[in-house]
């Protein structure tokens, strides 16, 4: 693979990278324990405190957990999309960007300009599939 190309999927990789943690970062914070790991923020209950319980306080904390569970399926999805591209990048490093995981045969460039972080090969991705 030439180095233009290489230097514009890096870039591309680093782009996505940046998206992500970006859009991880606006409900979720990193886990410092677990490398890779985001934690999505529990809500602060803002009702049932003394003084403020009523009904319309059990609905407002029913909307919060609800959102974080939302919150929660976001954010694994994200943290996937982030593994995946923080792969990519370190095969890049190692100099094996490119090159199917499974088999070893070169991925099209025409498959990792739409797809960056791509590992495997069409005919491999689609044994895993079925």
């Amino acid at each position: 693979m030439d180095s233009e190309f290489l230097a514009k999927q890096k870039e591309a990789l680093l782009a996505e990278k940046k998206s992500l943690e970006k859009e991880l970062g606006t409900f979720a914070q990193p886990d410092e324990k677990i490398k890779g790991d985001w934690d999505t923020k529990f809500p602060e209950m803002s009702g049932g405190e003394a003084g403020n319980a009523g009904e319309g306080s059990l609905d407002t904390e029913a909307d919060e957990v609800e959102a974080y569970e939302a919150d929660l399926s976001v954010e694994h999805t994200l943290e996937d999309r982030l593994a995946e591209t923080n792969k990519a990048l370190a095969r890049m490093e190692k100099g094996e960007y490119g090159k199917c995981t499974s088999c070893g045969a070169q991925i099209p460039k025409e498959r990792l300009e739409i797809k960056p972080e791509a590992e495997l090969c069409m005919k491999c991705e689609a044994k895993e599939i079925h």
